[in-house]
């Protein structure tokens, strides 16, 4: 069975394909899938009519419904509601976008941060290139800022999750007794999509910690270097 070429030459570079394979760039392609879901999720998750209260008024045996609708990135235009009745009230709105968007935006510059990482792992990290020593003390710095600024978006989204529930259950009942004249029971969609997202949120956190690990024996602070690095320079040697 013929073996996976681990090098191939393009013009006057080397293509280091194994680096794809190795713990440290393994760990990179799990974290740009799973921080395209984790944005995905977030960017994609929107009421579609699940948030309402339904009740009957007094002197009326007729029951009647309120719909609180939203989508991302949950600014206060993003928030309406609707009802069979007319209603002139205000509804009070909010913004969460803040929270939301900081998420979002850790998804996609995870997303571009990997993809440039793992072309610098299979192009520039050669011994034949003097910067390829400072690359991977960039690369380090940078993965653990990276894995900070998760957390941080991890609870910040975790937090405006629990808010945005909240408001939109405080608004459908104060909406309810100023346009229906009534307050019953309040039926609000799971949420299981942004809590799936925030799942994520955490895992690819751990990811970046985990995988700085990783990229500080690639650094010339470990003795005992192993990694993409130190088998290239070992190749040269001999």
């Amino acid at each position: 069975m013929m073996a996976l070429q681990s090098e191939y030459q393009c013009g006057r570079l080397t293509v280091n394909v194994r680096a794809l394979v190795e713990p440290k760039g393994f760990l990179r392609i799990i974290m740009l899938v799973i921080a395209l879901l984790a944005f995905a999720i977030t960017a994609g998750f929107n009421s579609s009519n699940s948030n309402r209260l339904e009740c009957t008024a007094p002197n009326s045996t007729q029951t009647q419904s309120l719909v609180i609708s939203f989508k991302y990135p949950y600014t206060p235009g993003d928030f309406s509601f609707s009802t069979a009745v007319n209603c002139s009230a205000t509804f009070s709105r909010k913004t969460f976008s803040s929270s939301a968007q900081y998420f979002v935006g850790m998804g996609v510059l995870t997303m571009l941060y990997v993809i440039a990482a793992l072309i610098i792992y299979m192009l520039f990290i050669t011994p034949e290139l003097y910067m390829a020593k400072w690359l991977i003390l960039g690369d380090f710095f940078l993965t653990f800022l990276f894995g900070l600024l998760y957390l941080l978006a991890d609870i910040a989204w975790s937090v405006g999750i629990a808010d945005l529930r909240s408001f939109v259950e405080d608004g459908l009942r104060g909406l309810g007794l100023e346009c229906l004249g009534c307050t019953g029971e309040v039926n609000l969609q799971t949420f299981v999509q942004p809590a799936v997202s925030v799942i994520f949120g955490w895992l690819a956190a751990f990811l970046w910690l985990t995988s700085l690990w990783f990229v500080y024996k690639d650094t010339h602070w470990h003795k005992d270097q192993s990694g993409p690095l130190a088998s290239l320079y070992a190749k040269k040697k001999g």
